[in-house]
């Protein structure tokens, strides 16, 4: 390829370039439009009894979860936003825990 049809070639990229991106901007009636998958966002936890983990949420987006546990060890979690909670409780099963009280969106299950 010699000098002037690498020139023709770059400016025939950088052409259609302007034309795929800027130029859709000056067109009126002509958008692009570039689409992100919705973002949900929860107060969740996963919370490990012996050897069961426990999945605990507000349902919502506010709140704050916390695992609890006494000398190293998990004695369960919760989820909380004011409304809507759940609970794990680790002391049931032989130490493989159950989920406690759901209240409003929250959610407890097996993981």
């Amino acid at each position: 390829m010699n000098r002037s049809n690498a020139i023709i070639a770059a400016a025939t990229i950088l052409i259609g370039i302007v034309i795929v991106i800027v130029l859709p901007s000056f067109v009126p009636g002509c958008r692009v439009r570039v689409d992100q998958p919705p973002t949900v966002v929860f107060a969740t936890t996963d919370v490990k009894c012996g050897k069961t983990t426990f999945t605990i949420s507000t349902g919502t987006n506010q709140g704050d979860c916390l695992e609890e546990g006494s000398g190293g060890n998990t004695t369960g979690g919760s989820c909380s936003d004011g409304k809507n909670s759940a609970k794990v409780e680790c002391s049931w099963n032989n130490g493989e825990g159950k989920c406690g009280a759901v209240k409003g969106s929250g959610s407890c299950g097996r993981k």
